[in-house]
């Protein structure tokens, strides 16, 4: 079973409409944000890759980690989404966000677990982002562990185990269908909402996904991630 790509998931229903996008959404925002990173004592961290970016304007740079601490300032943009890399003295451990201005909280403890926090906004995209992703894993990995589950106890292989592969993950891409609209809805200005329509591509939703992509605002439809197919 192939997991989604950039794994957004929220369970939730919705019946096909689309979100209005409102102007009075479209607050001021403030021009940077910041990721102020903390790691736990003894982490012995070495260095922080940051990138940013829309799947044409994209950046990648690499920060120290002195003292244990670090900070990256970038321009706001909600229309690109950020990962970061942070390499310490166990290995490399990662994280996402969106760079949606204000500050936003990065800590590392010495088991290399990463948990991000935008501490100056009550909504926020990036906590979001960060939820929505981790119901994602936990949504396919608790069906991978059904799947094994069950393959293990009823001893299936070959044309057999493809078949129950194939049908939890139908399962797994009907729910990743339903999340999409509901993330849709909420985010039709955004790369959340951008990111929803991509997943319904992921999910072999392809004529969903041409019918749902007019939800978007303008600036998110002709997002330069999503392919041209849909955009005419």
């Amino acid at each position: 079973m192939r997991k989604i790509v950039l794994g957004i998931a929220l369970l939730g229903m919705l019946a096909g409409a689309c979100g209005r996008v409102s102007e009075s959404k479209k607050t001021e925002e403030e021009p940077f944000t910041e990721l102020l990173g903390e790691l736990e004592p003894g982490s012995l961290g070495d260095s922080v890759m940051v990138y940013i970016g829309n799947g044409e304007d994209d950046t990648v740079a690499t920060y120290p980690i002195l003292d244990d601490m670090f900070a990256v300032i970038l321009k706001t943009d909600r229309m690109k989404a950020g990962s970061i890399m942070i390499k310490y003295d166990e290995g490399i451990s990662s994280g996402f966000f969106i760079p949606e201005g204000g500050k936003i909280r990065i800590r590392m403890d010495r088991e290399g677990r990463v948990r991000i926090d935008h501490e100056t906004k009550k909504s926020s995209l990036t906590k979001e982002y960060v939820t929505l992703s981790e119901e994602s894993d936990r949504l396919y990995y608790g069906l991978i562990r059904q799947r094994d589950s069950v393959a293990k106890a009823e001893g299936l292989t070959g044309e057999r185990y493809d078949s129950l592969d194939a049908s939890f993950e139908k399962v797994f891409n009907e729910r990743t269908m339903e999340q999409s609209l509901e993330v849709l809805k909420k985010h039709p200005d955004d790369v959340l909402g951008v990111l929803a329509i991509k997943n319904m591509l992921s999910a072999g939703g392809a004529s969903k996904a041409r019918e749902m992509i007019g939800c978007l605002s303008e600036e998110a439809r002709n997002h330069p991630s999503l392919p041209d197919s849909l955009k005419f």
